[in-house]
């Protein structure tokens, strides 16, 4: 069986999964999906519904599994990670 990790990466504008081999570190499939920003906010401010981010996650990790013809099983770890 393969040894696969997915990443992870939300950010403002959305949310991006790709699913890597932990062999040699070859993108075998990703995955994306845009969030909706929140109208009526103050000027210069960003913010998206918490149920748009879990949404954006399943899908990105749903569209990276299957381009990588993966099941979920094969994930041996995850890295989910924000910077400040």
């Amino acid at each position: 069986m393969r040894e696969l990790i997915i990443g992870i990466d939300s950010g403002t504008q959305s949310t991006k999964a790709l699913v890597v081999d932990a062999n040699n570190g070859k993108v075998l499939g990703e995955g994306a999906k845009a969030h909706r920003l929140i109208n009526g906010l103050p000027a210069g401010a960003k913010e998206q519904h918490p149920a748009d981010w879990i949404d954006a996650i399943q899908a990105g990790i749903r569209a990276a599994l299957k381009q990588a013809k993966a099941t979920a099983g094969e994930i041996g770890r995850a890295s989910c990670r924000e910077r400040v």
